[in-house]
This record gives C-alpha cells, structure tokens and sequence, in this order.
C-alpha cells in the first residue's frame, strides 16, 4: 500500500472548475491548467467513476481530478481538480447535487455538481483516501484511508457540518479495499485485505458480523470490491485467493447471505476468469463482472449463470457502474477509455477517449508541431501540438513488453520484451520491421542513437548491445553494468541510457554510470554518487557534458534533504558542478538545444512521512542557479523535452499526462 502524499504541503492552490457548452468540448486540453502551462495533453488514468442518478452525468475519478461526461452528448462538461493530488475515488449523493472525492493527498472534497464549486474540504486522519461512499439519504459520507499515524481507517462525516462523527477500526487493523452502504443506510460493509469483509453498525460503530473464506488451501484472501444487493440481503464479493502452492492466484466473485454470512453462490466457469470488479443493476437481476482479460460477463443473479457477454476493451476492466435505468453498463479499461454498453444488444453506444497511463517518453517531431509520447502500456501517440489532438495512436503489446524506446524523430518503436528479443516497428503503420533475438534474459532498457541508425540495449542478462537498425543484426556486446535493476524501475525511468550527440559514446546508470566508446567497446569511465544511485542521465548538445540525476538511496539516513543533479566533464570523468533542490529523486533531465538551460523532473523520495516531489525544474547550467518551478503534475515526471528552438518545454508524469509549458522568458514568474 502506497501512502505517499501526491501534493506539495506547501501550495495553496484555488479550486478549478470548467463547465462549458458541448460545442467547446474539444478545448479541454486548456482547462484548468496551471500557471505556465498552454497545453493539457491527456486526461489522466481512470480510478473510479459513477453515475449521477438522473443518468445524464458520468463522474470519473482521475489522476489529475474528476471528469463529469455528458452521456446525452457524448462530451466533456467539466474537469473538478484543485491540482494538488490523484482523485481515486468518487462518489455522488443520491440526490445527485454533492460529489465527493477522495485523493490521494489525504483530503476529501464535497463539491456542488451544478455549480461546480468546491464547499467543503474535510482532512482524513489519515494520508491516503481509498474510497469514499454516501448513505442512501445523503447524510453520512464514509472515507477509507491509510496513514502512518492511524494506519487504516474508515471515518464516518457529517455531510452538513463536515464533522467526524466517528471512525470504524478492527482490532488487527488492515487496508480497506472496498466499501459500500446496505439500503436502508444502516450497515457499512468493507472488504479488507486481511482475508475478511466485515458489517459495521453505522449509528453506534460496532461490528456487526464478520465474513471469511473457508478453505484449507487458502494463503491469503483480498476482497477487492464489496457491494449490496438493492434489496440488501445479498452481498456480492470479487476477491483474489493466493494459494500456498506455489502462490498461485484464484479469482472468485460470491454470493453472500447477510444474515447469516454464509456464501450461498458461486460465480465462475471453470475458474479461469481473472476478475477486478463486480457491480449490480438497479433491479438487483443482473450482476456485470469485470475481468483483466477486457471481457465483461452479464450474470443472472438468481440463478447464477452467465447470460451474456461483453466484448470490445483490449485491456483489463478495472471499474464499471450502471444507469439508474438498468440500460447502459459504463466499464472503464486500462486500455484507456470508457465504454457505453447498450445491455440489451451487447453493443458500445459510445466510447469515451483520452485517458492515459504513465507518460515515460517524450520525443518532438523536427519541425515542431508534433510530440510523440511514449506510455507504460505500450502505446503511443502522436499529438498536434497546436489542436491537442492525437493524430495517430499507435499500441504495442503491453503484457509481453518490458522496456520500449522510441527513435529521435518518432517514427520507430522498439519494444523490449518477455521472450528476451526486442522488436522494432514502423509507428505510423504498425508494421514489424525487425525482431532482434541476442540477450539471454529480459530487456530492461533501450535507447536509440540521434541519427536513428543504432540501437543500444541493456538487459538482466548483464549485458549492453548494440544494434544495426537497418538490418537488425548485433554490432558489439559490452561488457556488464553496474548493479541490478528491476523490470518495474526500467520499465517507468527511460533516463537510464542515453547516446552521446555524435552517437560515439553511450551512458548507461544502473547504480553508477559508465561510459562506452561504441566504436570499440571500450569502457572510458565510471560515474558514482555518494548520495545514492544514478536514475537518469543526458548529454549536452555538444557531447561534453553529462548531466546525472540521483535516484533512490538511503539519503535520509545519511542526513540529506536534497537529491543532486551533477555535471560531469565527458573527456576526464570528473565532476563540474553539483546542483541541489529537488527534494524527491530526479527521475528526468533534458539540455536546452542551445545547451545553456537544464530543466529536471521530480519523483518520488524516501523518509516517514515521504515529500515527494512533482515538481518540473529549470536551471541555468553556468550558474547552477534555480531559474523556474513548474507545477502541475499530480505523479513523478518521468521525461521532459525542449521543443527545437527552446520555446516550449514539455512534461510527462506518472499521472498519465503531458503538459506543454511556455518557456520565454517573459511567459513565467521565479519561483524558489
């Protein structure tokens, strides 16, 4: 469980709200955007979504805020963000005035659906908001969160006052998962991590009745959605059993008797599904369950058979909820969009676009008006910068793909992957251009050189290779890396390595940096910090400068506030300068083309409680001074790229973003 704080402590930030007229849907991309920023590409990744009662509105729980569709019009309405943290949950009234929102920076925000204004914060006990639901009379709003201090809670407000009214604890406290209010508003049931869902007493806070697995190979049991029936004697379950042999997982989703806290069904075919969320239908005759495979099974609840399915997402279904009415089913995909289902037929009336996982590479066209971003799911995009429109999108193949790495010009994708060969493709057709077999282990990272002409790869198999991309063969394996890195920490940092302007020497960090003669193989120097490994490297535009950036490390034992972006001088080895602020990691450095600016992004950081950092940072090079601080960003900045003649720099996060910034020197204040 992650408890770190996605939001500055610091900032003051007004609430935002832009509701307009469908016919101004298509600007978007210039809603809410922070100061310095002209450009929003993406809407962030999905987390959580609801129906407004009457059917008319969408709310869509962001990374970077909650999203309201109109699903009359199939537009945008309005983007509800305070900029300061992920919005993983939402909720409205069943009146469907308040919208509550639960983030990740440890608030919950009560906002008024047809003003769009923001009434109330309330402070969580703890700092991390999983999951925020209403009673049926809009009442009482409960919040799951995790923090250090309390460690996980469920607290029950006072909608009207925004006072605690109390909070709900087992005795072994554990992550709440999953909540949901009986009818009558007089249960809470959770579902928990710790193999159990209990009913909680809403008046008086007690525990009512608590409900496990029974079986004997049972390791472990995570209840990962709990929801009642509309009548409220049934309780349906979608959990996750790890076994002890072998921790194989086994995905269940159960009928449950509240009374008696027996489980009275079953919902599966041959085990074979994987399931991440269920909901029922207004009726209660219906229950849509989700699946990673991006299937949708409809269930006769009664009879607990399948009737139907759903197909048409090419990645897990991680959420969905249905029309008061019982005619529409909206499912929301890691694949990055939002569906419409027509129950009856089994046809998408609509699919919503733009949602968008981990922005981990960031290229410019030559001429400028076009950004390539590259993200953790494999796809990418190729944007028009002056529409904010993506002109293609092209997808790779995410469950096989550990690393990929787009060419300097955006037309080539090379994919590194499971089977430990790497795959080069034309972006524009999606074509296959080579398959590259060599490495002995899995691709952890990639970089492809300025003139696109070679490809240097690293592996877990110890080794760096390089490659011909026109022909696909394998010109030199240098000799082994420092240290070993996981396919999560490649996979997310594309900084790792990085070829030279003149593609005559390669850096590569996997702990320190070494620097390679790609000509002859040879190794010419080795980097190390003292303050904890490298994370990301760049060359100047003149090849004579390296720019480093700290990644994790011990650096809180060690009595450091601040991680360091380091110069070093590429003939000797030696270090020039030494820039401190970033109180996270530097996960991203990009030059200015004229080589006299280095702008850096922020990531995550170490010590209790965590500070992390998403901030964008721009320093003069001659001075080391901090001449800008961009903030915006909700996640780790995961790649920064300067546009050709410098005026624009470009930031792409963790929260499925990429703001485009105005880099003038008139546009922006100082900020320190």
């Amino acid at each position: 469980m992650k408890t770190t704080r996605f939001f500055l402590s610091t900032l003051l930030i007004l609430p935002v709200l832009f509701l307009l007229p469908s016919s101004f849907a298509q600007d978007y991309s210039r809603w809410a955007l922070p100061e310095g920023a002209k450009m929003r590409l993406g809407k962030g990744s999905i987390n959580e979504m609801q129906y407004s009662p009457d059917g008319k509105l969408l709310a869509v729980a962001s990374s970077i805020g909650v999203w309201l569709y109109d699903t009359e019009t199939y537009q945008e309405r309005a983007l509800l963000t305070r900029l300061t943290g992920s919005a993983d949950s939402v909720c409205l009234s069943t009146n469907g005035r308040i919208l509550a929102s639960g983030s990740w920076d440890g608030t919950i925000k009560l906002w008024d659906v047809a003003t769009g204004t923001l009434q109330r914060t309330l402070t969580s006990l703890g700092s991390v908001v999983m999951s925020v639901r209403f009673s049926p009379d809009g009442q009482t709003l409960a919040s799951a969160s995790a923090g250090e201090d309390w460690g996980y809670v469920i607290e029950l407000w006072d909608v009207t006052t925004g006072s605690l009214r109390r909070f709900l604890s087992p005795e072994d406290p554990s992550e709440a998962l999953s909540m949901d209010f009986s009818p009558d508003g007089q249960t809470l049931a959770s579902g928990y991590t710790d193999d159990e869902m209990r009913l909680w007493d809403v008046a008086t806070g007690d525990l009512q009745q608590t409900f496990s697995e029974h079986t004997e190979r049972r390791y472990h049991v995570r209840f990962d959605s709990v929801r009642f029936s509309p009548d409220g004697q049934t309780l349906v379950s979608a959990s996750q059993v790890v076994t002890r042999q072998g921790g194989h997982k086994i995905y269940k989703v159960c009928l449950w008797n509240v009374t008696s806290g027996e489980p009275v069904k079953m919902l599966t075919i041959g085990g074979v599904d994987a399931v991440s969320s269920v909901s029922w239908s207004a009726d209660g005759q219906t229950l849509a369950r989700g699946n990673l495979d991006g299937t949708i099974r409809l269930w006769d609840a009664a009879r607990g058979e399948p009737v139907k399915m759903l197909i048409d997402h090419t990645d897990a279904v991680t959420n969905m909820c249905w029309s008061a009415d019982g005619q529409t089913l909206a499912s929301a995909s890691r694949d990055g969009t939002i569906r419409l289902w027509d129950v009856a037929t089994g046809v998408p009336r609509h699919t919503f676009t733009g949602h968008t996982s981990p922005v981990s590479r960031l290229y410019w066209r030559l001429h400028g008006q076009t950004l390539v971003s590259g993200y953790e799911d494999s796809k990418v995009c190729l944007w028009d910068v002056a529409t904010g429109v993506p002109r293609h999108t092209f997808r790779g193949h995410p469950e096989n793909d550990r690393s990929l790495s787009l060419s300097a010009d955006g037309q080539m994708l090379a994919s590194g992957r499971d089977d430990t060969t790497i795959r080069l493709w034309d972006v524009a057709t999606g074509a296959l251009l080579h398959t590259f077999p060599g490495h002995t282990l899995h691709v952890s990272n990639m970089c492809f050189s300025a003139d696109g002409r070679l490809l240097a790869s690293g592996s877990w198999d110890g080794t760096i290779r390089l490659w011909d991309v026109a022909t696909g063969t394998s010109l030199k394996t240098l000799g082994t890396p420092i240290g070993t890195l996981t396919a999560s920490a490649d996979l997310v940092y594309d900084n790792r390595m990085a070829f030279s302007p003149d593609g005559q020497m390669l850096a590569r960090s996997a702990g320190g940096v070494r620097l390679w003669d790609v000509a002859t193989g040879t190794l010419l120097h080795t980097l190390t910090s003292q303050t904890g490994e490298i994370l990301s490297v760049r060359f100047s535009p003149d090849g004579q400068t390296l720019a480093s950036g700290d990644g994790f490390s011990d650096w809180t034992e060690l009595g450091i506030t601040e991680h360091t972006i380091r110069l070093w001088d590429v003939a000797t080895g030696e270090p020039r300068k030494a820039i401190t602020g970033h109180v996270g990691t530097v996960a991203s450095l990009c030059w200015s083309p004229d080589g006299q600016t280095l702008a850096s992004g922020g990531g995550s950081s170490g010590g209790e409680p965590p500070s992390p950092d998403y901030t964008v940072r721009v320093w003069d090079v001659t001075t080391g001074e901090l001449r800008r601080t961009l903030i915006g960003h909700t996640g780790e900045i995961l790649n920064v790229r300067f546009s050709a003649d410098g005026q624009t720099l470009a930031s792409g996060s963790a929260d499925g973003t990429v703001l485009l910034w105005d880099m003038a020197p008139e546009a922006l204040p100082q900020k320190k």
